[in-house]
């Protein structure tokens, strides 16, 4: 049981959207999160939050909801001291609040706390995000280019 976490993550966060509905592997997700919390394996409990948030936007979730579990999911991150995995779930509430209601959520500062613990995978979700919003907002066009 100390490695469901890491196997959920890898695989339903990484493999399985491929092949199964993205349903099946959110709630696995979300269940990989339990799970690593319960053990105290953090790592892998905050990235399988950071996949299930991504995979209930990308699959369709409802934003409200998504909004408020990605709030809960910051508020752990915060408590547990991961910066990484907060900026992640900033990014997604700043990406879901702009879909709701075209607002704006002020993340800017506290994404730019910490620029040496910015990582790759940080600036690619960053722009994955972004044409996500642009896309909702109607800005479609931008997509044509290829």
């Amino acid at each position: 049981s100390d490695i469901i976490s890491r196997a959920y993550f890898v695989y339903y966060g990484l493999a399985a959207h491929y092949t199964e509905p993205f349903q099946y592997c959110e709630k696995r997700l979300k269940k990989g999160f339990e799970a690593g919390m319960s053990n105290g394996d953090t790592f892998s409990a905050f990235f399988c939050a950071i996949h299930h948030i991504r995979l209930s936007l990308i699959g369709g979730g409802k934003l409200s909801t998504l909004l408020r579990e990605s709030e809960d999911y910051r508020n752990d991150a915060e408590q547990h001291g991961n910066i990484v995995a907060k900026k992640f779930f900033l990014m997604y509430q700043q990406s879901i609040q702009i879909m709701i209601d075209k607002g704006t959520l002020d993340v800017a500062d506290e994404l730019r706390q910490g620029e040496g613990l910015c990582i790759t995978r940080l600036s690619e979700a960053m722009n994955f995000l972004k044409a996500l919003q642009s896309f909702w907002l109607g800005y479609a066009e931008r997509s044509h280019h290829y």
